[in-house]
């Protein structure tokens, strides 16, 4: 009877077919660069991330939705001193970002709902102000693809050239 009920529930309510991921990305063990401006993909592991946005874009396959950013990073960057986190979106910055200054270590934005394209790319600037403390970031935000049902498997080849001749 329960199994019923549940099949139900699915097959009617659509939003049970919603695509919405999350995606989880940061440095991993390393820092970011706290004396210059970084970019990592919205989906992966990145390291320290590079100085130059083609180099850590990723493409989304489909049109949809990016929201919910949290950010935290393994120490406060320091008095008077900040990392600044914007989603960027076809190489520009949307409305989706958050700041940690001072002795914080974590920040959110769960108000603004940016819209991407199918084939724009994205990733995450993170700006240092003021040399703030070198620490680790780690990264989630939500994707809500406007297909139902569909993954997106976000990928970037970094300075890393496609292979031609890989099967």
């Amino acid at each position: 009877m329960i199994k019923r009920l549940l099949l139900v529930l699915l097959l009617c309510v659509p939003s049970a077919w919603a695509s919405d991921q999350v995606f989880v990305t940061g440095t991993g063990s390393a820092s970011l660069d706290n004396a210059a401006t970084n970019y990592i993909p919205v989906v992966g592991n990145k390291g320290t991330g590079g100085t130059v946005e083609d180099d850590s874009s990723c493409f989304v396959t489909s049109a949809g939705t990016l929201s919910k950013l949290r950010v935290t990073v393994s120490a406060a960057p320091g008095a008077s001193k900040s990392w600044a986190f914007t989603v960027m979106v076809n190489r520009a910055a949307s409305a989706l970002t958050c700041t940690i200054a001072d002795s914080a270590t974590s920040c959110t934005d769960v108000s603004n709902t940016p819209s991407i394209s199918a084939n724009q790319p994205a990733d995450i600037r993170i700006v240092p102000t003021g040399t703030p403390t070198a620490a680790q970031a780690h990264i989630t935000l939500v994707y809500a693809g406007g297909t139902s049902a569909e993954s997106v498997l976000c990928g970037s080849t970094g300075t890393q050239a496609v292979s031609t001749t890989a099967t």
